[in-house]
Parts: C-alpha cells; sequence; structure tokens
C-alpha cells in the first residue's frame, strides 16, 4: 500500500493506527504532503535519521578492508603501475555496500540499543477510518506540534498549496516562535523530497560508475586507449548525471522561494469547504487575522529555509560529501596497494587537484 492511496480500508485503516503508541513527548513532527509517493519520503527519512550513521558504518568498513589488503591478509593486487592499481577493490566495494546498508537499516540498530527517536506521522497517529477520533485528532495538531521537539517538514511542490500542511506551519510559528523576533530560529529540520531524490541518485550512479571503472580493470585489458576511453566514458556520464542534479534541485529550489514569498493560506487548496472553515477558525485562533499569520510564515519560515539550505544557488554541502566519500573510498585501494609508496607528494597533489 502506498502513501499516495487515499483511501483505506477500515481493516488497513486500524492496522496502520496500531502501530502507533502513546508517549509523553515527541522528537519530530513529521509534516508532509498526501499527494507525494513512498519512495521519496522514505529516502528524505533515511538522510534525516541515518546519514551520520551511514558514514560511520562505510568507514569502518573501508578502513578495515584497507588495512586487512594492506597486510596481505587479504589477496594482494596483481600489479601496480605509474598509473594505476590492477586488483579488487576492496574498500570501495566493502564501504559502498556498508554506507548503504547504513542509510537504510541503521535506526534498526538504534531501536535495538534502546535509543528511540518518537515521531509524529499523522497517516499512523490519526485513525483515518473512524471520524470521531479523526476529527479530534486532527483539531490537537497545534497541540501535536506544541510537544514536538522539532518539526521535519518533507517540502514538495504540492506542499504550500495544500491547507492542511499550510495548519501545521502556523502551528509551528505560533508554538515556537516566542516572540516576534526575527532573528529567533525555529525548531523546523528542512528537508525538500526533490533534493532526497536526486541525492541518492547522484550517490547510487557515481558508486556504480567508480566501481564499474575498477572491476574493468580487472580484466587485465593492457591497452592503455580502451583503458582511457572507458574512463572518459563513465567520467562524462557521471558529469552529465550530477549536471542533471543540480538542474532539477535549482528548479525545485527556485520554486520553494517563490511560494514562501507568496503564500497565503486563503489560496490553499482544500477538498471540502467544511475543513476549510474549520482550519481558519483555528488559525484565528492563535492569529489576530490570516494576514499576519501568512507575513509571519513568509517571514520566519523562510529565513529558516534560507539557514538551512542555504541560498538558492547552493547544493547543501552535506548532500555533496557522499560524492567525495565514494573518491576517498577508491584511494584507500589504491593506498594499500602500495601505489602512493613512491612519488608520493606529486600523486597526493594530483589527487587533491
Amino acid at each position: 500500500m502506498s502513501l499516495l492511496d487515499h483511501t483505506l480500508t477500515v481493516d488497513q485503516a486500524s492496522a496502520m493506527f496500531a502501530k502507533s503508541r502513546e508517549v509523553t513527548g515527541i522528537d519530530y513532527f513529521i509534516s508532509h504532503c498526501w499527494m507525494d509517493g513512498r519512495l521519496s519520503k522514505i529516502l528524505a527519512l533515511w538522510i534525516h535519521s541515518n546519514l551520520g550513521a551511514a558514514f560511520v558504518c562505510s568507514a569502518c568498513a573501508g578502513v578495515t578492508a584497507a588495512v586487512l589488503r594492506g597486510t596481505d591478509v587479504l589477496p594482494a593486487s596483481a600489479r601496480v603501475s605509474v598509473s594505476e592499481v590492477q586488483g579488487f577493490p576492496y574498500a570501495l566495494l566493502s564501504g559502498t555496500i556498508a554506507f548503504l546498508w547504513g542509510l537504510a537499516c541503521a535506526h534498526h540498530v538504534s531501536l535495538a540499543v534502546g535509543k528511540r527517536s518518537r515521531y509524529f506521522f499523522d497517516k499512523f497517529c490519526v485513525h483515518q477510518a473512524n471520524p470521531d477520533q479523526k476529527k479530534q485528532a486532527v483539531a490537537s495538531f497545534g497541540a501535536f506540534v506544541g510537544h514536538s521537539s522539532r518539526l521535519l517538514l518533507l517540502w514538495s511542490p504540492h506542499y504550500f498549496s495544500r491547507l492542511w500542511c499550510t495548519l501545521e506551519i502556523a502551528a509551528l510559528v505560533k508554538c515556537k516562535s516566542g516572540d516576534d523576533s526575527q532573528d529567533q530560529k525555529l525548531p523546523l529540520d528542512f528537508l525538500p523530497l526533490p533534493l532526497a531524490k536526486v541525492s541518492c541518485s547522484a550517490w547510487m550512479v557515481f558508486a556504480f560508475l567508480y566501481l564499474l571503472i575498477q572491476f574493468w580493470r580487472l580484466l587485465d585489458v593492457n591497452t592503455t586507449l580502451i583503458d582511457l576511453g572507458i574512463t572518459a566514458f563513465v567520467s562524462l556520464i557521471s558529469l552529465y548525471v550530477l549536471v542533471a542534479t543540480l538542474r532539477v534541485y535549482a528548479r525545485d529550489r527556485a520554486k520553494l522561494s517563490e511560494q514562501l514569498l507568496d503564500f497565503s493560506i486563503e489560496n490553499a487548496d482544500c477538498s471540502r469547504d467544511e475543513d476549510r472553515i474549520r482550519v481558519q477558525r483555528t488559525m484565528l485562533g492563535w492569529f489576530k487575522t490570516l494576514e499576519q499569520c501568512n507575513m509571519h510564515v513568509r517571514r520566519k519560515v523562510h529565513d529558516q529555509v534560507v539557514y538551512t539550505l542555504g541560498p538558492q544557488s547552493h547544493y547543501p554541502t552535506r548532500l555533496l560529501i557522499p560524492l567525495v566519500w565514494i573518491d576517498f573510498l577508491n584511494e584507500m585501494d589504491y593506498l594499500a596497494a602500495g601505489y602512493y609508496n613512491t612519488n608520493t607528494d606529486f600523486k597526493i597533489t594530483t589527487w587533491a587537484g
């Protein structure tokens, strides 16, 4: 069943609600748009929760593999030349697999050792087939946000056009802004879903292409021209993927800036008129006018987005680090094989440049 599905049977809704638990506090209130599919949300949650752990797993696996190869516990390379190392890419392969495993599964390890993060996710925490419970829960969204340490906003181009999403943002501004100080940061983690998808795609493509080059060299095709051709072809594909990734993100980032500057509760879409009346009545209980709410969101949320993501032309640095890390894992294999034992300064300078 996809998170994109809006229609649930009673049994499905009850099974989902049964997975929720009563807690005394919430670490993250997940704010999202139901129109977006499951995959992008899963990738975003993996990045938000597990990226640091993925680096730790990858470093442990990559360094261990490099040490075992360097001490001849693992079979040594067959040939080391001035330009290349022919041998199995132990560090690159093990480090990449460990990174992907950590990205997808590290939260299970945290749960097993008793380190729990408590999330509010409406599709699980609000009973979707019980009208009375649903009405009570929706009326309490402001309280849920107020009792959450942070709000995790999974943005998509649909987000600010949905009325229920604007309610959650308004609740954050009301409950967490404290005063009208423009310098005060909201407890908001902002992660665009398109950014999560393109980042994970770029990581996968780069890792695959690096592995493709190294396994090609294992074939021992002793033809420099062919080797250079394969390397150039792979490099061009990598460059194309990176440029395409940046273009997609730049387009969505520009749209995000426009949505924040033009934010208006009155223009948000809602499928039912009674829901619109209920939401606007709730907001008028928090703010003197809807326009006052709009101004707070335009100012404070916009500032927080710039603080989190950087300016419009900036790609978040922490999501570029995995690309550099893949190259570093590749160099671990060269280091373990003895490639840097001669002309060390020149080779390090060439790699760094």
